[in-house]
């Protein structure tokens, strides 16, 4: 059983995260474990294979990283049908990086600073899959 309101493990929602920095991935897996089942890869052409495969509820993605960044992997994704809808997050950890939401016909998204809290993350997940699941 799981801290959402006795849900089992299984019906959590599954979350991807795409980061090639270890301490940022950790962090987020803290954040979420007891809200979320989640899924890690460590570069842009792992998280979309590991998409592809596993169809999660939600990405959140690393900016820049090696092989493909998270803008050509959420491009990639809209293109298919059954990810039009989806919510993505995004983390930049250039500090100088101007504020703002990257959509690409996405229905809710959000970028974090490196610099993040874990309530700002929990509320933004938690917003992006509600709004995905009332669309969908």
């Amino acid at each position: 059983m799981n801290q959402r309101a006795g849900t089992k493990d299984e019906d959590l929602p599954l979350v991807l995260i795409i980061e090639d920095n270890k301490d940022v991935a950790y962090y987020l897996k803290q954040c979420l474990k007891d809200q979320y089942k989640m899924m890690h890869a460590i570069n842009g052409i792992e998280g979309l294979e590991m998409a592809f495969e596993h169809i999660p509820d939600i990405i959140i993605s690393d900016v820049m990283m090696p092989g493909k960044d998270g803008y050509e992997v959420c491009s990639m994704l809209k293109t298919v049908s059954a990810y039009r809808s989806y919510s993505y997050c995004f983390i930049n950890g250039q500090s100088n990086y101007k504020r703002s939401s990257y959509r690409t016909n996405s229905r809710s998204g959000c970028i974090f600073n490196q610099a993040f809290y874990k309530r700002r993350v929990i509320c933004a997940i938690g917003a992006a899959t509600f709004s995905t699941e009332e669309i969908n």
